[in-house]
């Protein structure tokens, strides 16, 4: 047998630990509903214990009421290798077919918690004058196109005081933002203005919990502009370990899908956050020196005109612009897929 217990607190050192349903230590706390067993002897089961440092899993036996370790385990605190966590996307909303459109996929085979935010008056002190007054934010399940959860003001969310206490609730009570515990599957959160309101608003979706489940495949869908009005997705890579990414800016490949108005020719430059150093640009995916592993990864843009990055980034905060070559402007999807 393999339960799954979920240590609200992170673990800070290994040691026996006894706990019952719902008992908590100075620096451990069980959720009464992890058990799926009752009071009695467990003999030689064995539990997985996951918490922000890592996982581990009791080797030894497992006795009494509280389900005390008695021996053999040891908590794993080496970071997850480097993955995909905090993706975020600024640009202009507008309205219609022109709001914003984050798409992003959580692995793995159990929920994961995220909050997923879409701000906008908080971006006055960054000199963005053009701001998104009152953001509107609907997460929605791919699969059946179901409305998971909507938010019109963050601090009106049933789970408000979870998303303060995560450390992403927006700074301004007219965002908005959502606390969500999501199966493995493919959402989309659709940003808009309330009332048909525009401006510039940032769209992100952070992992709160198991690190070990990853999310993946994030992109976002939008009308790009000129100046400060470029489409820009930031993401971070967090663990010890490189990955390896694919990121790419779409535009005529959109055609298909009832989009006319899109980027005719997208170019994709890569910046790393800390530094501000340009660490790849391409304009026209199949120019790139590594197209042929781009073809291979199965993320390479459908259209010759399209751009895309292949690269391995060591962990830490990276940009990708999107822009139109020449001015141009346009919808299109700026997306970061992890290469396993």
């Amino acid at each position: 047998m393999r339960t799954r217990i979920l240590l609200l607190i992170a673990a800070t050192a290994a040691a026996a630990f006894a706990w019952g349903a719902g008992q908590s230590s100075p620096n451990y706390k069980m959720r009464a509903d992890t058990f799926n067993s009752g009071i009695g002897d467990m003999g030689s089961a064995s539990y997985l214990l996951s918490s922000s440092v890592g996982d581990a899993v009791s080797t030894g036996p497992i006795s009494s009421a509280n389900f005390k370790i008695d021996s053999g385990f040891n908590l794993d605190t080496t970071p997850p290798a480097g993955h995909l966590v905090n993706i975020s996307t600024r640009m202009q909303v507008l309205t219609g077919g022109n709001v914003m459109i984050a798409g992003f996929i959580v692995g793995g085979s159990t929920n994961k918690t995220v909050a997923i935010t879409a701000t906008g008056p908080s971006l006055a002190p960054f000199g963005i004058s053009n701001f998104l007054a009152n953001p509107q934010l609907t997460v929605v399940r791919s699969s059946d196109q179901t409305v998971v959860a909507t938010n019109d003001d963050w601090q009106t969310d049933p789970a408000a005081a979870q998303l303060l206490a995560s450390g992403f609730a927006p700074a301004n009570a007219v965002e908005s933002g959502l606390y969500l515990s999501l199966p493995p599957g493919a959402y989309t959160a659709i940003v808009q203005g309330a009332g048909g309101g525009t401006g510039v608003s940032v769209v992100g979706a952070f992992e709160v919990d198991h690190p070990e489940v990853p999310l993946v495949n994030i992109s976002t869908r939008g009308l790009v502009q000129t100046g400060g009005n470029v489409m820009i997705a930031g993401f971070i890579i967090q663990g010890t370990a490189p990955q390896t990414l694919v990121i790419s800016a779409t535009g005529p490949s959109l055609a298909p899908f009832g989009i006319s108005n899109f980027l005719a020719n997208p170019t994709l430059t890569l910046v790393r956050s800390s530094d501000q150093s340009i660490v790849a640009t391409n304009t026209g995916w199949q120019t790139a020196p590594n197209a042929a592993a781009i073809t291979a990864s199965g993320f390479a843009p459908a259209n010759a005109a399209e751009s895309a990055i292949m690269v391995t980034l060591d962990p830490g905060a990276y940009t990708a612009i999107v822009q139109g070559v020449g001015g141009g402007v346009g919808v299109s999807v700026v997306g970061v897929f992890a290469v396993p």
